[in-house]
């Protein structure tokens, strides 16, 4: 039956330059699952996403001993049209799509001491609720623990790395006397002009070891295949353990549509957190051991 919309409907062919995401956090998981390949690809094939479902599995993916999975969330949405009365009298009127896709995202599950460890790739439209309790009905994992950076090696990583290119940077001055009490003191660029590393302010953060970095904000110059240039990705780390990256608007060349597209910004976004990232900066269970004991060593 023909629809009387005012909608060119056609499947997607040219996207080399749509901007899918401009901001998307990464946060790794613990847990204490076992680890199985075959038995995390077996689950999420009984998990897709169809129109009887809010959110479920777009596709699975295995590289390796790395079992990749597209999640999606499904729902109505609503756009306005201009409707032809007549010639002289355009109308607005508003049409609900049903069954479409508002938003992705994408996790990486690998082994990690045997057991289960996801890396969650999250552009914020898809609440933790939801797909939390995916993972507790198909693998009744009810533990997921973010893992945190450990503050030494935050630390190391903003002033040895980033520091050129700091945009923004959130620290504890560690009862330093011109602080006062004040617990976290914060220093940011304005109109995203770099912060001068020569600074006075700057330099005293750098030369005292105490003093502790809670967050910073600086940028990474990447490129993908399907990119013809590099880009700079400005990205946030905090203590907490999560990253947010935030793309500027890309160019993709010779991909086929949009699904394509949503495949390769996960990847992009993979590969810049394997350039900025590196195993010992998370906190260790011996440390958070240590940690755990201090808190309680009156």
């Amino acid at each position: 039956m023909d629809s009387d919309h005012p909608f060119k409907i056609s499947s997607e062919t040219d996207d080399s330059d749509i901007d899918s995401y401009r901001t998307l956090s990464i946060v790794k998981y613990k847990t204490n699952s076992a680890y199985d390949v075959d038995y995390i690809l077996s689950k999420f094939s009984k998990n897709k996403l169809n129109i009887t479902k809010e959110f479920g599995c777009v596709y699975t993916k295995k590289y390796e001993d790395h079992v990749s999975v597209l999640f999606g969330k499904l729902g109505n949405k609503t756009l306005t049209g201009l409707h032809k009365d007549s010639d002289d009298n355009p109308l607005l009127r508003r049409y609900n799509f049903a069954n479409v896709i508002l938003a992705t995202m994408y996790i990486d599950h690998f082994s990690e001491d045997d057991k289960l460890t996801l890396l969650v790739f999250n552009g914020g439209k898809i609440s933790k609720n939801l797909w939390h309790a995916t993972y507790g009905n198909l693998f009744n994992i009810l533990d997921l623990t973010p893992l945190k950076f450990s503050e030494k090696e935050l630390r190391k990583l903003c002033i040895n790395r980033y520091l050129d290119g700091l945009l923004e940077i959130k620290f504890d001055p560690a009862g330093e006397e011109k602080f006062g009490n004040v617990k976290t003191a914060e220093y940011k660029s304005i109109h995203s002009k770099k912060l001068n590393p020569k600074a006075e302010k700057i330099k005293e953060i750098i030369e005292n070891d105490e003093i502790k970095v809670n967050m910073f904000k600086s940028e990474i110059a990447s490129t993908y295949e399907n990119l013809d240039k590099s880009y700079q990705v400005a990205f946030t780390i905090d203590v907490e353990g999560k990253i947010t990256l935030e793309f500027p608007r890309i160019s993709w060349s010779s991909l086929k549509d949009n699904h394509d597209i949503e495949e390769h910004y996960y990847s992009f976004a993979r590969k810049i957190y394997d350039e900025i990232i590196y195993k010992d900066i998370y906190i260790r269970k011996m440390d958070e051991g240590k940690l755990q004991k201090s808190l309680f060593d009156f």
